[in-house]
Formats: structure tokens, C-alpha cells, sequence
């Protein structure tokens, strides 16, 4: 399949689906050639690291099977048969996609493509622009060659702050000849040109002849942000005519998108406090929420406190009385978060500062090491060269090997008072040796302070993680005090309307089973008059069954039996005291886990990060040793070490 070829082979292929084997040919075919590509295959393509794909002419007809691709940036997919976006979700780091060429009717599924920069849909069947609205960070957006007839599609593009070149050429909206089947292209000889009136901003038809540039002062008027069309440069010009021109829908579209722009700033702040609330654990008690929330689960309730306003005061009062209490438990949630993470943040500090003293030092302490490493390795350097010079050879002329060897101690020190100019090769060995061994003791001893210093900050740590635990946990409990206060308030205010309801409720329903009585006795009477009042008599029996009291059907039983009032009551008073121990033991229960898990996050990150710098002091030292031997073997030849040897026997 010649793949860059479509006027030979693109017809004769078979529409499909993309699938894991498409995904590699086409990574193939962009891959290097050669010794490279052969490399590149041997090694295997990870498709989660890859980042940029060209899926072009496959004649695909529905996208799938990308969601392996996670790290992609740039996805080409044009020139292609797809009629739907769709399966592109897990492509969050998506900045450039282009699906031009294919026969698309519907923008739609790109809402998580929210790091999508460029998008290309040229030449598709697309007749709005819509389901944008994710794209915060849209700078280049081609949609040439649709079926666009709306100017108001231009309005929608004003939210792209960032929007700064855009194409619209070919769409009907903005073209002089249209052909109606959605794809552009000049008409043949004696075919006649599809002519489609389109209306503009304001309501007006423009010809087919004037629609092209009358449609690009629109757009510049429109569209503040864009600084290309059509991929040339917005004449300023235009710009200002059409502010002219468009000056009445250019006002209403300000006061509108100001409007949104509260009501956004607005749902915004809602959102996030209502995350600072949940952080706090003080949800739904900034109002009224928990105390709907007794009700809303108690229709019984609900529907006895709305029977009179004797009732309706008993209700108030409480709600009054119990929406203060929660609403300064909400405070002093909120003042308890700020304390904490004020405390939170001073451990922090405390961290970062006995980290970075300790780092310092350790620099110290390691410029220093690899100073002398500079120096060792090159004194040793520089024996050899003079051994090397000499011929290598271990010469035993001035002194002979028992000499040398007879005491260590003794021999290093009479070599270290002899002048370089008067060393024999023998004693330049040795003194190579020297050094090699006060070096690798130079590296055991910057170990041992790396790691004192090391147990140090993890001691300074772990008691900074006591002292931090501490004081968290003052913090938590305080809350948790002030909490156990406020809700026993609650309760008391529970049973005090319990008490209050459970006093009225009864009277109530004698009161109003009497009236319902009388009513019915009343309309019974009535009925037993004469016939010659009827007419009459029917008139005022229906207004006195009008005006009948009634309670709600919910209720009804509470008028006959007292005792299914007085369970009715408990079940009520239960279910309030359920709703508020229910809230108390949630936020108790939150902030325990809570404190919990921030010493155990900070624990375990303190152990892994100490586990970490004891492997790299350990790592490092043990490098310098291999290197220090690396290069003694070659610096040093055969007969040196042997001689070596022997002075280390």
C-alpha cells in the first residue's frame, strides 16, 4: 500500500478501523531509515512514549485504539473517511490536531483535550461551531470548506481569548459560490452555482457577491483577539469599520459576556469555598443546609410544622436558633484550617531549612574530597609518566626489596622525606601506593561523616515530625471539642422544639377533629332542610365544605389515634438527632483519619528520602574508590604491582 499516493491506491483500499498494527505501520513508515530504523525496531516502539503520529490516507473510517498513545502532542488524521470525533479522551496532552479531509458533521467529544493549541477541520461537513468550550488554550483553529451558514458561529469564538488565526474560507456564510453537497469546488461548464442567502449580525441578507468581504469585516469586528484570517494579517481598517458598522450588537455582546463573566467569577468563588469548606470539614453548616437536611429526611415533620402558624413559629425559632449554632461551628472550622496549615507550613520551613543546612555542609565536605581527588589522580598521573619515562621496570640498584618491605610505617615515611629528584622507580611505586591509600581512607572517612551527618538531620527530622504531630493533634482535638459542644447545642435545640411540638400537636389535632366535627354536622343539617330552600341551601353547604379544615394525608391518622401522634413525634425527634449525630461523627471521624494519614504521608516520604541519600553517599564514595582503581591499574604495570604486593605482605 503506497500510502502518499491516494490518486493510485487510496480508492482501492478497504475502509477500516484504526488498530495497533495500523498504529505501527504508519510509525514505521515515519520512523529513520537504514541502521537507525533497524536499531528502532530491535528496541521496540513504547506507543505511551510516543508523541507525534501521522495516520494520513488509511481511508480510516472511525478513530479507536489511541488511548495507548497517552504522551502524543501532534495527531494528523486527515484525508481520511472519518464521519465522527470520537475516542480521543485519553489524549490529555494533545496540542495539535488536524482531521481535515474527512466527513465530519459534528464537532463534538474534544472536552478533554483541554492542552489542544491547533485545530484543524478543513474541508468536512461541519455546519456549527460548538463544544469548544474546554479549549482554553485554542490559538489557531482552520475550519475552511464546511457548510457554516451562521454569522453568530463568529460570536462563539469570542470566548477563545487566546484565538489568534482562523479560516473560515469556503463555507457558505462566507463564500461567493457554493456548491451545496458541503465539499467546495469551482462548478463544470453549464452546471449553475448553488446561491445560498445568509443572514448577518444584524438580521440584513447579503448577496452572493458581497457576502466574502462584508463576512471579513465581521469577523474583525467580532473577533478583538485574532490578528490573522484566512491566514493574512486583519486589516486594522477593517476592524474599524465594522466596530462602526456593528457598534449596537457589539454593545449587547459586551453586556452580555460581562454577565456571564460574574456568574462564572461567581460559580468559581462558590466552588472554591465550598472545597475550602470540605477541607475544613465544615460542609453545609455555612446555612440553613443541615437543618433542611433533619426535614427534607422527616416528612412527618415537614409536613406537621406547615399546619398553622403557631407551627410555623415553633419551626422558625429553631431553625433560627439552630443555624447560629452550626453557622459558628462553620468559623471555627474555618479559622481551625487556617491553623493548621499555618502550622503545617512552619513544618515544612523547619524541614527545608535542616535539609538545606545538611546539604550544604555535605557539599562542603565533598568539594573537598573531590579536590583532593583532582590532586591524587593527578600526582598519580604524573609518577607514572616519570615510571613510564624511566622504562617501567622495577630497579633494585639502590635499595633492595627486603629494605623497602622490611616495616610499612617506616618505608612511608622515609619516602616522604626523600626530594621526588632522588626516588628510585621503586620508591616512586610506593608512593603511588601512598596516595592511593590515603585517598580511599580520605573517602572512608568523608563517608563516615556523610552519614553522621545523615543520622543527624533524620533524627532532627523525626523529632520535627513528633513536635509537628503534636501539635496537629492539639489542633484536631480542640476542633473536635468545639465540635461536641456545638452539636450538643443542636441537640438541645432538637428536644426543646420536640418538647414544644409535642406539647401543641395534641391540642392542635383535638381542635381541629372538633372543627371537622362541627363541619360535618353542620353540612349534615343541611341537607335535611326543604326542598324549597334547596336551591339556596346547596349554596351555603358548599361553602361551608369549603371552608371545612383539613390536614394533610400524611396526617390524617393523627386525628383518631394519639398514640400514632405520639410515635409519629419520636420517629421525627429520632430522625432529627440521627442527622445531627451522623454530621458530628463524620467530621470527628475526618479529621482523625486526616491526621493519620498527613503524619504517615510525611513519615514515609522522610524514610524514603533518607533511604535515598544513604545510597547516594554510599554510591558515591564507592565510585571514587572504583575509579582510584581504575586507575591504578592503568597507571601501574605488572612488576609494580607485584612489588605491591609484596610491600603489603
Amino acid at each position: 500500500m503506497e500510502r502518499f499516493n491516494p490518486d493510485a491506491s487510496f480508492n482501492a483500499l478497504e475502509p477500516r478501523i484504526i488498530d495497533e498494527d495500523l498504529i505501527r505501520k504508519a510509525l514505521d513508515d515515519e520512523g529513520p531509515k537504514g541502521e537507525a530504523g533497524r536499531l528502532m525496531l530491535q528496541d521496540g516502539i513504547i506507543l505511551a512514549e510516543v508523541t507525534c503520529i501521522r495516520l494520513e490516507f488509511f481511508k480510516i473510517l472511525a478513530i479507536d485504539h489511541l488511548w495507548m498513545m497517552t504522551s502524543l502532542v501532534k495527531l494528523n488524521l486527515s484525508n481520511n473517511i472519518i464521519e465522527k470525533i470520537e475516542n480521543l479522551e485519553a489524549l490529555v496532552n494533545l496540542k495539535e490536531l488536524s482531521l481535515s479531509f474527512n466527513y465530519i458533521k459534528k464537532i463534538e467529544n474534544l472536552d478533554k483535550l483541554t492542552k489542544l493549541e491547533i485545530l484543524t477541520l478543513f474541508e468536512n461537513l461541519i455546519s456549527r461551531i460548538e463544544n469548544l468550550e474546554t479549549l482554553t488554550d485554542l490559538k489557531i483553529l482552520s475550519i475552511g470548506n464546511n457548510i457554516i451558514s451562521n454569522w453568530d458561529d463568529v460570536v462563539y469564538l469570542r470566548k477563545f481569548k487566546g484565538l489568534y488565526s482562523l479560516n473560515m474560507a469556503g463555507n457558505p456564510c462566507c463564500s461567493e459560490n457554493h456548491v451545496g453537497d458541503g465539499k467546495r469546488s469551482k462548478p463544470k461548464d453549464g452546471e449553475s452555482i448553488v446561491e445560498i442567502d445568509v443572514k448577518f449580525g444584524d438580521g440584513e441578507l447579503i448577496e452572493p457577491k458581497q457576502r466574502k468581504r462584508e463576512f471579513e469585516i465581521y469577523i474583525a469586528a467580532m473577533l478583538p483577539q485574532l490578528r490573522y484570517y484566512e491566514y493574512r494579517l486583519v486589516n486594522e481598517e477593517d476592524r474599524a469599520e465594522g466596530h462602526q458598522k456593528y457598534r449596537h450588537k457589539l454593545l449587547s455582546l459586551s453586556n452580555e459576556e460581562e454577565k456571564e463573566e460574574i456568574a462564572l467569577q461567581k460559580a468559581k468563588e462558590e466552588e472554591e469555598l465550598i472545597h475550602k469548606e470540605k477541607a475544613a470539614w465544615v460542609e453545609n453548616l455555612r446555612g440553613s443546609e443541615l437543618f433542611q437536611v433533619m426535614f427534607s429526611s422527616d416528612p412527618y415533620g415537614d409536613a406537621l410544622v406547615k399546619l398553622d402558624e403557631t407551627m410555623q413559629e415553633i419551626y422558625e425559632e429553631f431553625k433560627t436558633e439552630f443555624t447560629k449554632t452550626t453557622r459558628d461551628l462553620y468559623e471555627i472550622g474555618l479559622a481551625k484550617k487556617l491553623e493548621r496549615d499555618e502550622e503545617e507550613n512552619q513544618f515544612l520551613s523547619c524541614l527545608k531549612a535542616a535539609k538545606e543546612e545538611t546539604r550544604k555542609e555535605g557539599e562542603g565536605i565533598m568539594t573537598e574530597l573531590f579536590k583532593e581527588k583532582d590532586h591524587t589522580f593527578s600526582e598519580i598521573c604524573r609518577l607514572a609518566q616519570r615510571l613510564e619515562d624511566e622504562g617501567g621496570v622495577i630497579q633494585s640498584a639502590s635499595k633492595n626489596t627486603e629494605d623497602v618491605n622490611g616495616d610499612a610505617g617506616d618505608a612511608l615515611v622515609e619516602v616522604s622525606t626523600l626530594g621526588e629528584e632522588d626516588f628510585t622507580e621503586q620508591e616512586l611505586v610506593v608512593r603511588m601506593h601512598s596516595l592511593g591509600e590515603e585517598f580511599k581512607n580520605r573517602c572512608n572517612k568523608v563517608w563516615s561523616q556523610l552519614m553522621a551527618l545523615e543520622t543527624h538531620l533524620y533524627e532532627q527530622i523525626e523529632d520535627t515530625i513528633s513536635t509537628f504531630e503534636r501539635n496537629l493533634s492539639e489542633l484536631v482535638s480542640s476542633l473536635i471539642e468545639a465540635v461536641q459542644v456545638h452539636f450538643v447545642s443542636c441537640r438541645e435545640f432538637a428536644t426543646q422544639f420536640h418538647e414544644k411540638i409535642t406539647t401543641y400537636a395534641p391540642r392542635y389535632f383535638a381542635a381541629t377533629k372538633a372543627r371537622i366535627a362541627a363541619c360535618q354536622e353542620n353540612l349534615y343539617m343541611t341537607d335535611e332542610d326543604d326542598e324549597s330552600d334547596q336551591n339556596s341551601t346547596s349554596i351555603q353547604g358548599q361553602e361551608t365544605k369549603d371552608d371545612c379544615p383539613s390536614v394533610p394525608k400524611i396526617l390524617e391518622q393523627c386525628l383518631d389515634d394519639k398514640e400514632a401522634l405520639q410515635n409519629m413525634l419520636i420517629s421525627s425527634h429520632d430522625s432529627h438527632i440521627q442527622v445531627i449525630d451522623t454530621k458530628e461523627d463524620a467530621i470527628m471521624s475526618y479529621s482523625k483519619e486526616w491526621l493519620r494519614k498527613k503524619i504517615d504521608k510525611y513519615t514515609r516520604e522522610e524514610i524514603e528520602g533518607n533511604r535515598k541519600r544513604l545510597h547516594e553517599i554510599i554510591t558515591v564514595t564507592n565510585l571514587l574508590k572504583e575509579e582510584l582503581e581504575e586507575l591504578q591499574q592503568a597507571c601501574i604495570t605488572l612488576p609494580m604491582l607485584a612489588e605491591m604486593e609484596l610491600m603489603d605482605g
